[in-house]
């Protein structure tokens, strides 16, 4: 019995040894990290991606506002903010919103509220069961990056759809402490696939990965992380945690 004590004791402390990297936008990592920290692991923050728009995506999406929508789409932090800051400047009244994770509801402003989330967070369940009949007319403002999985998933039910590109997603700059904490880390914990890109362009595909959601980690297949990148079968920011803490489990138990 002693000895189980001491080797359960020992798995644990090399289990709260484990450094995860989270690579989101600076000062939007800290709902995982609370969620990591609390379970005894590790974090880091470095940023892969950080978010930008410039005076022509605002007019584009302020403009877009003052017409009348079935829907808004919002699929991410970032776009619910650009909602928020799009609708403080023209005044236009909170539209009808629909979104995706319950990351992207948090983010939406105090005035607005989520009338639709999808059965699982990501565009194309969104774009399967989103309310509507044929012609109904839907906003989608999104990054510059986005892919069109949206818009020709919700077009093809003869929905149509306005595509705004209100922001854009661009490398965050790393210090060398920030390289040095990313070669540090066990786990990098990705939130998208533009975060996925950056991490391989300066680092290549190591260490092990754990992603928010399916089209991340397949953006981490892609580039060759192995073993494959893990994810939770239904994306959401517990989830996530969850399963980077099971894949700390497994590195610990090495």
């Amino acid at each position: 019995m002693l000895w189980l004590i001491f080797i359960v004791g020992a798995v644990r402390g090399l289990r709260n040894e484990v450094v995860v990297a989270l690579t989101r936008e600076a000062g939007k990592n800290d709902g995982l990290r609370r969620e990591l920290e609390a379970d005894g692991l590790r974090t880091v923050e470095v940023p892969c991606v950080a978010q930008t728009r410039d005076a022509a995506m605002e007019a584009a999406l302020d403009a877009a506002l003052s017409s009348s929508w079935s829907w808004v789409v919002v699929t991410s932090p970032e776009a619910a903010k650009t909602l928020g800051d799009a609708l403080d400047r023209s005044g236009c009244a909170a539209p009808r919103v629909a979104t995706v994770g319950e990351a992207t509801t948090s983010a939406l402003p105090g005035d607005v509220f989520s009338a639709f989330s999808p059965s699982k967070a990501t565009a194309a369940t969104l774009g399967a069961e989103l309310p509507g009949v044929p012609g109904d007319r839907v906003l989608y403002p999104a990054s510059k990056l986005a892919a069109k999985t949206l818009e020709a998933a919700l077009g093809a039910r003869g929905f149509s759809v306005d595509r705004v590109d209100a922001y854009s997603t661009v490398p965050a700059e790393w210090t060398e402490i920030d390289r040095r904490r990313a070669r540090e880390a066990h786990v990098v914990a990705f939130g998208s696939p533009s975060a996925v890109d950056v991490w391989v362009a300066r680092l290549g595909t190591t260490p092990r990965a754990a992603c928010i959601g399916h089209t991340t980690a397949a953006a981490c297949d892609a580039a060759g992380f192995y073993p494959q990148a893990r994810f939770p079968p239904k994306p959401g920011l517990k989830a996530w945690a969850a399963e980077i803490s099971k894949l700390a489990d497994d590195l610990a138990e090495r």
